[in-house]
């Protein structure tokens, strides 16, 4: 029996959110996040002896900071452990995208979102030899962390921060919205990525309507 407290950083989310429950008849996971504090005490004490362990997310991506502290502060019998949700969400990513397209040597990538996910995937397409094209709103803060990153990268690949969106989707084989939920990738952006590209929306919500209508157009994945 298992509980994975979380904070989001998608700004569509309410103040709690059950994102998953899975159940057997002998096991079950409940998956909780949230975007404020106000009712993780008495999440905590609904499932505290109940379940057998808390997972506690460490990260601190909106309001709720402090989530995994006050939370072990709150539970009395059950145990507890600590994850990092956003790394597990880059490793899925990759598997993912393994699985799709293998050697990602010599290949596109666009990432629209350049916080603490498109900064870690930027990175790690990067020493796969990709050649990965960062886009933020901020751009003297992408152009910071592309350097930053080129400091650090071990591989072929090759990392360049990108002034507008359309210059870091224009040929990409695959185009990542990492933005916490903004739906900032449009329709011009998916009619520039190359006819085979893959589409992925990670930060959940970040392409927009039209960008939605014009990837089922042109029959991307």
């Amino acid at each position: 029996r298992l509980v994975c407290l979380s904070t989001t950083a998608n700004l569509n989310n309410p103040s709690i959110y059950f994102a998953s429950i899975r159940e057997t008849a002998t096991t079950y996971a409940v998956s909780v996040l949230f975007s404020d504090l106000f009712h993780l005490p008495q999440t905590v004490q609904a499932f505290d002896g109940i379940a057998e362990c808390f997972l506690l997310d460490v990260e601190d991506k909106n309001s709720a900071c402090g989530l995994a502290a006050m939370a072990a502060g709150l539970i009395r019998m059950s145990r507890v452990h600590y994850y990092k949700p956003n790394d597990i969400t880059v490793n899925a990513l990759d598997e993912f995208v393994s699985c799709a397209r293998g050697n990602l040597s010599g290949l596109r990538v666009g990432i629209a979102g350049v916080g603490n996910i498109g900064t870690k995937v930027a990175l790690r397409f990067a020493e796969r030899g990709a050649s990965v094209h960062m886009w933020s709103r901020n751009f003297a803060k992408n152009v910071a962390l592309a350097s930053a990153l080129s400091q650090i990268l071990r591989g072929n690949g090759c990392l360049t921060a990108e002034s507008s969106l359309l210059d870091a989707a224009r040929r990409a084989d695959i185009l990542l919205g990492c933005a916490p939920g903004i739906p900032c990738i449009d329709g011009r952006a998916v009619g520039v990525i190359n006819t085979d590209a893959i589409l992925i929306d990670v930060g959940n919500g970040t392409i927009s309507a039209d960008g939605l209508k014009e990837a089922a157009r042109r029959d991307l994945r």
